[in-house]
């Protein structure tokens, strides 16, 4: 079972790219670092259902990921800055190797077996509170 645990950003430089290494450094750190990983913002507030299931929302089998590139670049919808438009920022980390292009133009990432979405769910970070 996977236990959530925080990331103090506070560490940080600053700035989205600063942010991602510490995440980045942080999986390293924990033994959980492939270059495959794949990454989602959500709200911590759907936490429950996130170790319950492996996703925040347990009726798709599709997700809005992208991988450590696009944590980095801190566009709208990069997982960290999507983290931080909730009220209790949360990041998901998934193995890459369990997930598939999605055909759906609006999500990203399809969980190649529905019935082990937990199993994709490698780690989930508490971020502190704020924004970018």
């Amino acid at each position: 079972m996977i236990k959530p645990q925080k990331i103090d950003l506070s560490e940080s430089e600053g700035g989205i790219v600063a942010d991602a290494n510490l995440v980045v450094r942080r999986l390293k750190s924990d033994g959980l670092y492939k270059p495959n990983l794949m990454y989602r913002g959500f709200n911590g507030e759907d936490l429950s259902i996130m170790l319950k299931y492996g996703t925040d929302i347990p009726d798709s089998d599709m997700i809005y990921c992208g991988d450590e590139n696009e944590l980095r670049e801190g566009d709208d919808m990069s997982a960290l800055k999507y983290a931080y438009y909730h009220s209790n920022p949360a990041l998901a980390v998934y193995d890459g190797s369990k997930l598939t292009d999605s055909e759906e133009s609006y999500e990203k990432k399809r969980f190649i077996d529905s019935q082990q979405k937990l199993d994709a769910l490698i780690a989930v970070y508490l971020l502190p509170k704020g924004e970018y």
